[in-house]
Parts: structure tokens; C-alpha cells; sequence
């Protein structure tokens, strides 16, 4: 088994998340006959609870802190080590959307 991960796979991963999860937002717990008739057909990205059109959700930015607190542990793939760094991930981005 190949333990070795691309970095270009991690990285196309995470951007097909937030690309997905910027589509997904505006409509968010909405039924398809609510979507169809505020928006058609979703085919590019809308505004959010009045946000700017393409804006990710908390979805995409706790999947970032995760991403980033698990490169920030390094070698040291303790969990204490990985969600001291996740915590430290989920602070600081919480104060940049403050």
C-alpha cells in the first residue's frame, strides 16, 4: 500500500469541495420545487443569506481548518498534536470572518 498522497489530488479535492459547496450554499435545505422556482435551474453561483455570489459555507472552511490543522502537525501524527492544530485552525479562522 502506498502511503504517499498527492498533493495535487489534496489539493483538487479541496477545490471541488468549496466549488461544490459555493453551488450548494444558496440553495441549502431547500426542496427542488423551492429551487426550481427561485432559480431555475442552478447553473452558476448565486448570492448566500447576502453573501457575495460564490461564497463557501462553514462547510468548506471546517474542512480547510482540518486540512491545514493535519499540515500544520507535520510528523507528529498524534491526535492530541492534530486537533491542538485543528482547534488552532477553527480559532483563527473564526476571527478572519469576524
Amino acid at each position: 500500500m502506498n502511503d504517499h498522497i498527492s498533493l495535487d489530488k489534496v489539493k483538487g479535492s479541496t477545490l471541488g469541495l468549496a466549488i461544490g459547496d459555493a453551488l450548494g450554499y444558496p440553495v441549502e435545505f431547500m426542496r427542488l420545487e423551492q429551487i426550481t422556482k427561485k432559480f431555475g435551474k442552478v447553473t452558476d453561483f448565486e448570492s448566500a443569506s447576502g453573501l457575495d455570489k460564490g461564497s463557501i459555507s462553514d462547510d468548506t472552511q471546517m474542512t480547510l481548518a482540518v486540512t491545514y490543522g493535519i499540515i500544520d502537525s507535520g510528523e507528529n501524527y498524534s491526535l492530541d498534536n492534530i486537533m491542538k492544530n485543528v482547534s488552532k485552525r477553527f480559532v483563527e479562522d473564526r476571527k478572519s470572518v469576524v
